[in-house]
């Protein structure tokens, strides 16, 4: 038994299992290993960097077939670095608001904001939470989705930074 320490003490044991002992996948995968280090290997050589622009290519290929209808998915890159952290965070939900510190590290006393109407996430944040209605009109006049608060052109990324800096709210 071994005893991880962490945030909670854990409990995990470790099994050994042998690799042929009669199960058919397991023989199927071994035959099908060794057929396949039989063959004969293409010798090619990529650096770091290559590696590094293949996937970064291959990641926004992949973003753009699932988006659409951004086309202006590059004026992300066009902020600065500041905004650019609190968009990304604002983005995946990996950022200091009470969702993700209370379900994710159990640090706060909920996932509530601090209004009690909602949970405080990124939507609350910029849509919803009556704390910040005076900047959240000043910001957008006029009702505006979350995608384009989010996603949108450069000026709409820029807008929602501000508003996130003006509200005096940690992200990062």
């Amino acid at each position: 038994m071994l005893r991880v320490y962490g945030l909670a003490e854990t409990e995990v044991t470790l099994q050994w299992v042998p690799a042929h002992c009669g199960i058919h996948g397991n023989e199927q995968a071994d035959r099908l290993a060794n057929k396949g280090s039989q063959l004969e290997q293409e010798d090619r050589q990529v650096s770091y960097s290559e590696e590094k622009t293949v996937i970064k290519a291959l990641s926004k290929k992949k973003w753009k077939q699932q988006h659409p209808n951004f086309n202006q998915s590059d004026c992300y890159y066009q902020l600065s670095k500041r905004d650019q952290v609190i968009l990304f965070r604002l983005r995946t939900g990996h950022n200091r608001l009470n969702a993700h510190m209370y379900s994710k590290f159990r640090i706060g006393e909920s996932e509530m904001c601090s209004c009690n109407a909602d949970i405080m996430n990124a939507e609350h944040l910029l849509q919803n939470c009556r704390l910040h209605d005076a900047p959240r009109q000043a910001s957008w006049p006029e009702p505006v989705p979350l995608r384009v608060k989010l996603f949108g052109g450069l000026e709409d990324l820029q807008r929602t930074a501000a508003f996130v800096r003006a509200i005096g709210i940690s992200i990062q």
